[in-house]
């Protein structure tokens, strides 16, 4: 059978917001017998369409599977194809990357068993690295007194904790991170909570991993970006917004922060105008496809792609057939 020689085979597409990811992977589904597991930390939650671009099938509907503690296994439908953890739990649940890792590989093993190649698509730099790589932080349960305790702190002050707590740890940190608080407090989590640092890493998925990065010259990311805004606040972006608003304390921190609904909500809690909310959002995802490239090309190895090549797909398509 021609998967039998491909079962270890899970092909990653990585790559800046707005660059064509999801796009790419249905193609790729449909020639090589795949189906798509999202790697986008916002996807995961239900009733978050239309800014964290799901792009869902118009007929599709969540398929159930089964549960694992807070979250649902089952698939969407995009481009006829079947997709993976997307609205697998609620606004109101801190979805963690051990979340995401426990329902990832559940699905890796489902995908395999109806004998189809796993794609994992997006670009949670985290989630990605947490397949790829045995992270030891990643069984350490959220210390949520903890959490309240230095969420009341300025960002300097839980800097301070950091780097008394480990200078070896706050040193590795890049300007982004350094400027999270909730990854900051999570740095803090992880060192409180174990001995094992998590920067020694071996695989604990059978795998052969095939990495496909795309990228373009940086103006047009940006042209690219401003379109995809322009076209979700069309689409809805603050009706969107404007419901969950109707249940903001209880949303999580991962939503009220993420990019599209942090600025939106401002608008919503009178801080910003509609265009400053629409211009802070677009601003917020210039930095953060920067730093999804940095990421990427410091930390993992793939065969990039300039997705302004008008036979960019092709070379894909040659790189696939030969790896895997």
């Amino acid at each position: 059978m021609w998967y039998s020689a491909h079962m270890d085979t899970i092909i990653y597409i990585i790559g800046p917001t707005a660059s064509g990811k999801t796009s790419l992977a249905v193609d790729i589904a449909r020639s090589f017998s795949g189906d798509l597991l999202s790697a986008d930390s916002i996807q995961a939650y239900a009733q978050l369409d239309i800014i964290s671009g799901k792009d869902l099938d118009q007929d599709s509907d969540f398929v159930e599977i089964e549960k694992i503690d807070n979250c649902r296994i089952g698939y969407h439908t995009i481009g006829g194809i079947r997709t993976y953890l997307l609205d697998i739990v609620s606004p109101t649940y801190s979805f963690q990357v051990s979340d995401f890792y426990k329902c990832a590989t559940r699905c890796i093993d489902i995908i395999r068993e109806g004998k189809r190649i796993p794609i994992v698509v997006g670009g949670t730099t985290l989630y990605i690295k947490s397949l790829l790589y045995s992270i030891g932080s990643l069984p350490i349960p959220p210390n949520l007194a903890l959490r309240e305790d230095l969420g009341k702190k300025s960002l300097e002050e839980v800097k301070n904790v950091l780097r008394n707590k480990s200078f070896t740890t706050y040193s590795r940190l890049n300007e982004s991170e350094l400027g999270n608080k909730r990854r900051l407090i999570r740095k803090i989590e992880i060192e409180i909570g174990t001995d094992t640092k998590p920067d020694s890493y071996i695989s604990n998925i059978v795998q052969k991993p095939v990495l496909i990065g795309l990228y373009c010259e940086r103006q047009e990311l940006r042209k690219r970006i401003d379109f995809r805004v322009d076209q979700r606040i069309n689409e809805g972006a603050f009706e969107e917004v404007e419901k969950l608003f109707g249940d903001y304390t209880h949303i999580s921190p991962q939503v009220k922060t993420a990019n599209g609904y942090k600025q939106l909500f401002g608008f919503f809690r009178d801080e910003y105008s509609k265009d400053e909310a629409i211009q802070r959002w677009k601003y917020s995802e210039y930095r953060h496809a920067k730093n999804q490239m940095t990421y990427f090309k410091k930390y993992l190895q793939a065969e990039w792609f300039d997705i302004s090549e008008t036979n960019f797909k092709e070379k894909v398509f040659n790189f696939v057939k030969e790896a895997i």
